[in-house]
């Protein structure tokens, strides 16, 4: 199942990433969404859990969730105007409204960003038409997620008891050049390891592309 922002890389590896979880945990927590390619993916990947808990430290990503969540026909409604007007124009007028739910899933579909610049700079990818999805995804997320919100890493997986599953895919963790990413990864590993040892919770990481099972 592709995410209503499209297909992005863990779409792709969503068997690989997936094939580490156990099959049966409680319930699901994911600190660093965005596209949501595992979370979309897990029921029809036969796993058994209880209700996943969204988190982003993006706040325009958590919007977009819960818009999508809460009033999937006006965002389809809205998309389908983008997506007749997609256009190099078009995507660099609509990049400038991030703040909106619809031109920030626009923009995803319809460009590349530039996370160490914090802006959408490359339009011109293959863009999805789907539309329906936006409704699929409305279910989805009704149906297995309890929330999604904007909110740092650590205050996300406050809640976590023994047997969930926490996934953490920090793609843009570093946040530009100066970003201390050595000193951010160490700080996020050891919290995880913790965490584990704590809540005795499963924990599945990427780091350097790699999946790490701790």
């Amino acid at each position: 199942m592709i995410s209503f922002l499209g297909e992005d890389s863990r779409f792709k590896r969503k068997d690989e990433i997936i094939s580490k979880f156990p099959i049966v945990f409680g319930d699901y927590y994911e600190p660093f969404l965005r596209h949501g390619s595992i979370f979309f993916n897990l029921y029809n990947h036969k796993r058994v859990f209880g209700k996943a808990f969204l988190a982003s430290q993006d706040a325009d990503i958590a919007r977009a969730y819960n818009a999508v969540k809460e009033q999937p026909e006006r965002v389809q409604k809205v998309l389908a105007h983008c997506v007749a007007k997609n256009s190099a124009t078009f995507y660099e007028a609509m990049s400038r409204q991030l703040g909106n739910p619809t031109s920030l899933i626009y923009c995803y579909r319809a460009g590349y960003p530039d996370w160490d610049k914090r802006q959408y700079v490359s339009w011109g990818k293959k863009m999805t038409q789907d539309l329906d999805c936006i409704g699929v995804c409305s279910r989805y997320l009704n149906k297995w997620c309890e929330w999604v919100r904007w909110y740092n890493w650590e205050e996300s997986l406050m809640s976590v008891k023994e047997n969930d599953l926490v996934f953490c895919d920090p793609q843009d963790f570093g946040c530009g050049p100066n970003g201390f990413l050595t000193d951010r990864y160490q700080w996020l590993e050891s919290f995880l390891v913790a965490l584990k040892g704590q809540r005795k919770c499963h924990v599945v990481m990427i780091k350097d592309e790699k999946v790490i099972v701790f």
